[in-house]
């Protein structure tokens, strides 16, 4: 349910009629709940159109710094050391969950107090610590908005086929393209205008399967890549639907294969679309990553990626970003399994073409 929990109720009551209705028994006190939420959200959305409306349509919007790589590669924390540097807007999980009101005030104010006095809390699939006011993935936004997300699938897993196709959009019809681009327009130029028309950091893995059409919106915009092993984002990932996925939705999973099978057919759309989409980018405004090295040196990765793509600031960023890799010398990465030889092939088959383009062995 996290992923829709800023969900207005006309989006609400079209998602239900879209999925038939199809939640099962164990799970309708879930469905009540985010019912009622979405009531008091759409009261809230009309309270700050009101309020804002044209404020937020005269914003202007830079071009965005966009941090890809597929769900497990490090890109959280890339975004959270970027987000150290002050010349970015960015936006905050309390933002992305409460994504049409969270400019009103005094639902603004009371958020930010909210954010600031919440205990820290570490995230199940790793680990990492975060708060109201950490920095989040935009698409956790469009999706309520738009209903025209692939993680839509994340709470209806029945229904995963339709909802897929919004990864790439490649294969979806015209206007949903285009709803999702409205909301994804409307939520950046909130955040830009709360931060005064800073330039946008932007990080959501599906922002990977989706280069083109974000250089159709901003042809100048700034990439910049994160990838690490296959076989260590696999096993990642499927930690991340186990704790942090799974129990959440509104559907038992429909079989066995579902989360294997559908990890390696994400990953392979993601990075096939990703290929084709990665030469259209203009020379300068992207450079790429290998976690690994990020790892070893996490000053030096993020000075090199600032030259990169021409990015200024770094010596403002510098002194924050050292302090930032002090208090992360005690963080204990997850331990997964081997993953068996049978799995591995298959694995393999399936990503050869990213295992050699960033040349990671077999």
């Amino acid at each position: 349910m996290d992923n829709i929990i800023g969900i207005a109720y006309p989006e609400w009551r079209e998602l239900r009629k879209e999925v038939k209705e199809d939640i099962d028994p164990e799970k309708r006190p879930f469905a009540g709940r985010l019912n009622r939420m979405s009531l008091w959200t759409s009261w809230r959305a009309r309270g700050e159109r009101r309020m804002f409306q044209d404020a937020v349509e005269k914003t202007a919007l830079p071009d965005p710094v966009f941090i890809l790589g597929h769900w497990r590669s490090g890109t959280t924390l890339f975004h959270n050391m970027l987000a150290l540097d002050e010349q970015f807007a960015y936006p905050r999980i309390y933002q992305v969950s409460n994504p049409h009101a969270f400019l009103r005030l005094p639902i603004e104010r009371i958020m930010e107090q909210r954010a600031k006095a919440d205990a820290t809390r570490k995230r199940p699939m790793d680990n990492v610590e975060f708060d109201l006011q950490s920095a989040a993935e935009d698409e956790f936004a469009t999706c309520p908005m738009s209903i025209r997300s692939h993680m839509i699938s994340w709470s209806f897993f029945r229904q995963e086929p339709f909802y897929e196709r919004f990864l790439t959009f490649k294969d979806a019809p015209k206007e949903d393209y285009e709803r999702w681009l409205k909301s994804f327009i409307w939520f950046l130029k909130k955040v830009v205008f709360k931060y005064n028309g800073a330039q946008p950091l932007l990080k959501s893995p599906q922002h990977t399967a989706r280069v083109g059409l974000l250089l159709r919106q901003f042809p100048n915009a700034k990439f910049i890549h994160i990838h690490r092993n296959p076989y260590v984002v696999f096993r990642s990932t499927q930690r991340l639907y186990e704790t942090g996925i799974m129990p959440h939705g509104f559907q038992n999973p429909p079989g066995a294969d579902f989360v294997v099978g559908g990890i390696l057919r994400r990953y392979k759309e993601m990075h096939d679309a990703f290929f084709e989409d990665r030469k259209l980018i203009p020379a300068g405004n992207y450079t790429e990553i290998a976690f690994e090295d990020l790892e070893q040196d996490m000053t030096g990765a993020v000075a090199r990626a600032y030259e990169a793509v021409g990015l200024a600031g770094w010596a403002q960023l510098e002194p924050k970003l050292k302090m930032f890799v002090e208090s992360q010398k005690d963080y204990q990465k997850n331990k997964h399994p081997q993953i068996e030889e049978s799995l591995r092939q298959r694995i393999y088959s399936s990503w050869s073409r990213a295992f050699e383009a960033f040349g990671y062995p077999a």
